[in-house]
């Protein structure tokens, strides 16, 4: 697993989670 690809993910993820729970 590439480190970078993760960070990646899991900040998008947290930003669709912030957005959905925050509109």
């Amino acid at each position: 697993m590439c480190d970078g690809v993760t960070s990646f993910v899991d900040v998008s993820g947290s930003w669709l989670w912030l957005v959905k729970k925050v509109p």
